[in-house]
Parts: structure tokens; C-alpha cells; sequence
């Protein structure tokens, strides 16, 4: 059979309704796109997750301990492969505001790179840090001075420190910028993703003396979501990453029954002449037509839902759960296929009586 009496036959089933593409295609196209988003609420459900896990500062490890931190050693670990900022703080004399002497607040030396870790807003050269519930309660802007007993401090810059569990000392402290080869007495970095290895980085910046006898603690700023979160461990194992399996087997499911149930039609075609591979070509075209159909409606259903449940990255999700669909197109002309090779002109009459 030439292609154009192929393409000619194809084109007539489905305008005449033969094939129920258009049933076939809303099946593939609704069930698939409702798994894929499904499987896409998920992931965008994972995302926020991390990113609160790092908006509440779970992802900086600290390390303690007193007169032992090299903050030279400690700014170095910022910007390696797993630590993205580092600083390291240590307590000073506290300040005393003019205006309330008698409500002095915690000090502390920090080196500048810890600006990274706490998320400090566009600091000035020169000044000192403080929490925004802090500059509010003092009724300071960014660049306005606070009068002390000892001398005015500009405050150079702000940073969210909200009491959502983590450490608590910088939510009502001044952070002095300092540039020191003195020993500091805490080291903290912002590592994402969190593993092990981060913490034996943090103890490798304590300058550890023979003689010495305080404890080196590692920590965490705040315990309150948990030790550690694997995300790529979370991903793996999310319970809708079988959504593409089961796009599979719907496509497959779908293309075996759109051509079981026409078998009479089809070794009725094989008793009058058709050769078999013209009818595994028609069919295969046919459930191609469906089948793209289906998956194009849920790839327009899904670049609505991805853009609507706020993912963060809408292309990499997107790229990640559009893969069901697809698989289940290519399924669905796989089940087709089968079901064509399966049928037998001598089973003609059986099929005549079970129709």
C-alpha cells in the first residue's frame, strides 16, 4: 500500500470518528497533566521548604570556641564549593545608648564577610550592623547615628533576625565590622547543600593549642527545622516520582485498547488483502495523531500550573515533570502497536462473536 493510500486512510478514520481521537487525546491529555502536576505541586512544595529552611538561617553551621577561631581561616571557607559565606563574631564590650543607659546592649567584633552570612542590606563602609527590630526600636535608619556614653555609631547597615528559633543574641545586638589577626570566638557559615563536611571545615579554622582546654562546640544558628536537610535525599524519594511511570502505563493502556477494540475491523482488513505492516502503519499514525494531541494539552495545563504554584525555578520543574506526559505518548504508540501485531486474521469469527 502506498503512503498516500495510508495517509489518505488514516486522515478518514479520524475525521469520521473512527479512531476516538478526540476521547483518546482529552483521556491521555487530562490524566497525564494531572499527574505531571501533581508531581510538579510536589517538587514546588520542596522548593519552598528549602528555601525556608534557608531564609530561617538552618543552613548556617557554627562552630565555638573561645580565642581559638582564626577569622582569617574562617572568611576563607566563604565561596568554596560548600560554603557559600562565612564570618566569624566574637563578644565585646556592650554598648550603652545615651538615650537609655541603663538598657546596655550586646556587642560583638565581627569580620566583614559575615555581611553574607547574616544577609546585611547594602552596607556603608563604615558603621556598625543591627537587626531591623532593633534599628526600630531605636528609631534608626540606615546611615542615622546612635549616641552612646562612648561615641556615635553610624548604622551602616540592617538585617532580618526574626525570633523563629534561631540564635538570639543578634536580634538585640550592634555588630562592630572589624579587620583583626586576633582571635575570634565563634565561626559561622551559610552552607548549602548541608553535609558533614561543612563541619569538619568549621573545625579546621580553630587554632588549637596544646594547652588549652576550652571545648570546641559546632552548632547549628537555628535547631528549630531540623540538623540537616537533604534536599537532593527528599527529591528522590518524594512519593510522586512514580508519576511517571504511570504515565507510562496510561499511555500503554490507552494505545493497546484504542486498537483491541477495533480488532474485527482490523482482520477484516487482513481477510480482504491489507498487508500487515500497512495496518501497523495506519495505526501507529493514528495513535501518533492522538497521542500528540493528549500530550500537547497537558503541556499547556502544565505551563499554567507551574507558572501558578510559584515555583522558583518554573523551566527546571517544568523540564522535570513534562516527562510523563511525553512518556506516555510514545506508550500509547507502543500499546497501539502491540495490540495491531496481536490481531489475527484467523481469528476473524471469534472476534465477530465476542464483538
Amino acid at each position: 500500500m502506498r503512503l498516500s493510500t495510508i495517509l489518505s486512510e488514516v486522515a478518514r478514520n479520524l475525521a469520521t470518528g473512527t479512531t476516538r481521537a478526540v476521547g483518546l487525546a482529552l483521556a491521555l491529555g487530562v490524566a497525564a497533566g494531572a499527574l505531571a502536576a501533581l508531581d510538579a505541586s510536589t517538587i514546588v512544595g520542596m522548593e519552598h521548604d528549602a528555601a525556608r529552611y534557608r531564609s530561617a538561617a538552618a543552613d548556617v553551621r557554627t562552630v565555638s570556641a573561645p580565642g581559638l577561631v582564626d577569622p582569617q581561616a574562617c572568611d576563607a571557607l566563604g565561596g568554596s564549593t560548600s560554603v557559600q559565606d562565612a564570618g566569624a563574631l566574637v563578644p565585646t564590650t556592650p554598648v550603652v545608648p545615651s538615650a537609655t543607659p541603663a538598657s546596655p546592649l550586646q556587642s560583638f567584633a565581627v569580620t566583614p564577610s559575615l555581611a553574607g552570612v547574616l544577609a546585611v542590606r547594602s552596607p556603608l563602609p563604615e558603621g556598625v550592623w543591627m537587626s531591623d527590630q532593633l534599628a526600630e526600636r531605636l528609631g534608626l535608619a540606615r546611615g542615622a547615628t546612635l549616641e552612646t556614653d562612648d561615641r556615635p555609631l553610624v548604622l551602616a547597615g540592617t538585617f532580618a533576625w526574626p525570633d523563629d528559633g534561631r540564635d538570639g543574641r543578634l536580634g538585640f545586638a550592634v555588630l562592630r565590622p572589624t579587620v583583626t589577626n586576633a582571635r575570634f570566638e565563634e565561626c559561622w557559615a551559610a552552607a548549602w547543600p548541608t553535609t558533614p563536611a561543612v563541619e569538619d571545615l568549621l573545625r579546621g579554622v580553630v587554632d588549637v593549642q596544646p594547652q588549652s582546654t576550652e571545648a570546641i562546640t559546632v552548632g547549628q544558628v537555628n535547631r528549630s527545622l531540623g540538623a540537616a536537610y537533604d534536599a537532593h535525599a527528599t527529591y528522590v524519594a518524594r512519593p510522586t516520582r512514580y508519576t511517571v511511570a504511570a504515565c507510562a502505563v496510561l499511555g500503554l493502556v490507552l494505545g493497546y485498547a484504542s486498537v483491541r477494540r477495533r480488532r474485527l475491523e482490523h482482520a477484516g482488513a487482513l481477510h480482504a488483502g491489507q498487508s500487515r505492516s500497512a495496518q501497523l502503519a495506519t495505526s501507529s499514525l493514528e495513535t501518533v495523531v492522538w497521542a500528540a494531541v493528549g500530550t500537547a494539552v497537558s503541556v499547556v495545563g502544565l505551563r499554567v500550573v507551574v507558572a501558578r504554584v510559584g515555583a522558583m525555578d518554573p523551566t527546571a520543574v517544568f523540564d522535570v515533570v513534562v516527562r510523563g506526559p511525553v512518556l506516555g505518548a510514545l506508550c500509547a504508540v507502543v500499546g497501539a502497536t502491540v495490540a495491531a501485531c496481536l490481531v489475527r486474521e484467523q481469528h476473524l469469527f471469534r472476534y465477530f462473536k465476542d464483538r
